[in-house]
């Protein structure tokens, strides 16, 4: 077993035949070796901090997401998936957590009843973050004595998509821009009571809204963050807009360009707005604002192939429109502000079906052979027949004849200061130069068998040289010779 500083320790004992048995043993050893390092050998100590309610965990938790500068949305959505996930797995206090089968058992139970009630694996994956994220909190308050959920394995969400998300043409988002902007306001309250704060989003504001989001791929809750001070518009060729690090998705400040058109226009609708003021106020649900706006411009919210349009398939059209404009994949990670590249082409890049068939428009035409078939004829070097290509075997007496010149052998190799071609039996023809050292005799001398069993070894030797097995000075003939000999 492994200890708390990181060492490796083993302990023997004579009996435990059982697998079960052994581990809990082990167990047992690190527990010890973790109450030694920690001073709690008092088991006063440890009874208090297996029976010390979860609940309590649960305040010193959102006590730290929200001085993380966690939103209010994402602590609410955490809590509360840790409380439903804990309710149904019966964990009640930090010691139901210390066997780690016991929790894998009781999540496994727990997911398999989220798919029951027919939830997305995107939905259970995001609750089973919730749940990892406490434990692992939990370890390092040294509330659980290791995490239980390090290695639980998510759902592959790729599997069970509800909802694939489409990109805009340019002429649909023409015309939503268009149909928004003489729309009617979108009124909505900022609470769930009567008596919340009403607010409201006029038709130009939708307009510059969706101009916006599909000019920096910004999300619905980023836009929602941003006031008159997080743009930077002193200068149009190099504005700005800024993300602060409590709304990002990745929790880092992000600093993205403008061009210079959208610098202009934002420069002149924030002028409009007081200062320490939400720039766009954004509803619950964005998809119900651009859904009307969709059905004013004429343009179906779900596609042929059950693709929706909603308010974040305008950062899908602004990374595909990137990728149209022949912008480079790092760039438009950049951008998109991605981790990985696979998620920008793979999962945001959508191909229009008039893209694909221009594509195939520029493919040369593929004209039509003779009526009669042609038959491919085998070559070999310079087009040569494969059978005059080969080099000629004597039957007689077993020697290869001379080979073809390749256009890929040196022929200056074997040539003199003054270009002349030494006499050697290389250039001669009468043996390759990767073939065996054996001499040739002419075509129309017959070498009787007697002859070629006469021959020495030495003539047989392979042109590797000695460590080969084929050379004279080996134990045995090889191959060559004995095929030679016969």
């Amino acid at each position: 077993y492994v200890q708390v500083d990181g060492k490796r320790r083993r302990r023997e004992k004579v009996g435990t035949y059982d697998y079960e048995y052994t581990e809990r043993m082990m167990r047992e050893y690190a527990d010890a070796d973790y109450a030694r390092r920690h001073g709690l050998d008092d088991r006063e100590r440890e009874r208090e901090r297996r029976g010390t309610p979860l609940e309590t965990h649960f305040e010193n938790f959102e006590t730290e997401l929200r001085g993380r500068g966690s939103t209010d949305r994402y602590v609410g959505s955490t809590l509360s998936s840790v409380r439903q996930a804990c309710a149904a797995c019966g964990f009640i206090a930090a010691g139901d957590l210390d066997d780690m089968g016991q929790v894998c058992d009781r999540m496994n139970a727990f997911v398999e009843g989220q798919k029951r009630e027919h939830k997305s694996f995107r939905t259970i994956n995001s609750k089973l973050t919730s749940m990892k994220r406490l434990t692992k909190w939990l370890e390092k308050r040294e509330a659980l004595r290791r995490d239980p959920l390090k290695g639980y394995a998510k759902l592959n969400a790729k599997i069970d998509i509800r909802r694939a998300r489409r990109a805009l043409s340019d002429d649909e988002l023409s015309r939503l821009i268009a149909a928004a902007e003489v729309g009617p306001p979108f009124i909505w309250r900022a609470g769930r009571t009567k008596r919340a704060e009403q607010l409201q989003l006029s038709g130009c504001d939708r307009g510059m809204l969706y101009r916006f989001a599909a000019g920096t791929g910004l999300r619905a809750s980023e836009i929602g963050s941003l006031t008159p001070a997080s743009f930077h518009l002193a200068d149009p060729s190099k504005a700005t807009v800024t993300v602060e690090a409590g709304y990002s998705k990745h929790r880092r400040k992000d600093v993205l360009p403008l061009r210079r058109d959208l610098a202009e226009a934002i420069a002149a609708f924030i002028a409009t707005r007081s200062e320490g003021a939400r720039i766009f106020p954004m509803p619950h649900k964005p998809a119900d604002v651009l859904r009307s706006d969709l059905e004013a411009a004429g343009i179906s919210y779900r596609d042929g192939s059950g693709r929706v349009a909603d308010f974040h398939a305008l950062r899908h059209t602004f990374i595909s429109r990137l990728a149209r404009s022949g912008v480079a994949p790092a760039v438009a990670m950049k951008l998109a502000r991605h981790s990985t590249i696979t998620l920008t082409m793979d999962h945001y890049t959508h191909v229009l079906v008039t893209e694909e068939r221009a594509a195939l428009e520029q493919l040369p035409t593929i004209s039509g052979g003779s009526s009669e078939a042609q038959t491919m004829r085998a070559t070999g070097t310079y087009d040569a027949p494969v059978a005059e290509a080969r080099p000629q075997i004597d039957t007689q007496t077993g020697c290869p004849g001379s080979h073809p010149v390749s256009p890929y052998v040196n022929t200056d190799r074997g040539r003199d200061e003054s270009g002349e071609v030494e006499d050697t039996p290389e250039n001669r023809g009468e043996c390759h130069p990767m073939s065996p050292q054996v001499p040739t005799t002419t075509p129309t001398a017959r070498t009787s068998d007697q002859s070629i069993l006469n021959l020495p070894l030495d003539a047989l030797s392979c042109p590797l040289g000695a460590s080969c097995r084929h050379s004279p000075n080996s134990t045995s003939p090889s191959s060559f010779q004995r095929s030679a000999l016969r």
